[in-house]
């Protein structure tokens, strides 16, 4: 089964729930965010980067990381790296601290997270059994529809930056107006704005909402199975 969550935010007891019910040959797709606010988001990114089970998406808290740590591969004039780590702090802090620790003590390790997260997936589309699905953190980018059906971070950031930013950072408003987050004959998966279990909330026509406020305290974690289109 291959199953989609998201926002995780350094948040173990939600991060354990997810571990324990996955079988070997599931696939579980991450919709971003599982870093910061908690503390245990470098413990989680670590997991899902040595886990083949999971298939990572940049966040727009994911986003300050590569930006900040390797501004030779940033090309958006307004999003440098001093303003990547001005929103870190801004947010997270001491999350920022722990990354600047790891460096010190263990390179190798902070190395291979900083790379690793810069070629994670910014938006995919995908088949499921004759499903479309859409699939990002924040918004799909539906200027990418007749382009191509996912990119990378760093591929995003070097073709259009400015969409990157959309695509992580994009927000429906108060009137659930959710018109620009959702694609014809598609459904749209996306996570960063945090919703209550209602149904009501978390389907919108064909977008699914499966940020489960994760990094407020709470530990349901919310799965969207891609293979039945149900939520659990």
């Amino acid at each position: 089964m291959v199953f989609v969550a998201s926002d995780f935010h350094g948040n173990k007891e939600a991060w354990e729930k997810l571990k324990q019910v996955l079988r070997q040959d599931d696939v579980c797709i991450i919709l971003g965010d599982s870093c910061d606010r908690g503390d245990y988001g470098i413990e989680i990114l670590c997991d899902i980067m040595n886990d083949p089970r999971f298939l990572y998406f940049m966040g727009n808290h994911d986003d300050w990381i590569p930006r900040h740590f390797r501004p030779d591969l940033v090309y958006n004039t307004e999003r440098t790296s001093q303003w990547a780590k001005y929103c870190w702090l801004s947010n997270t802090d001491p999350s920022y601290q722990d990354w600047i620790n790891l460096r010190a003590s263990d390179p190798d390790t902070f190395n291979r997270l900083v790379s690793w997260l810069a070629e994670c997936h910014v938006f995919m589309s995908v088949d499921v059994d004759g499903t479309i699905f859409r699939l990002a953190h924040a918004r799909y980018p539906k200027v990418q529809d007749t382009h191509s059906l996912s990119m990378t971070w760093t591929e995003m950031e070097a073709h259009n930056p400015a969409e990157l930013f959309n695509t992580v950072w994009s927000r429906y408003d108060d009137y659930m107006n959710t018109d620009d987050f959702t694609t014809p004959n598609a459904i749209s998966l996306i996570g960063h704005t945090p919703v209550f279990d209602s149904s009501a909330e978390v389907e919108k026509g064909m977008l699914y909402n499966v940020d489960a406020r994760l990094g407020y305290g709470h530990s349901d974690v919310r799965l969207f199975c891609l293979n039945d289109k149900q939520v659990y």
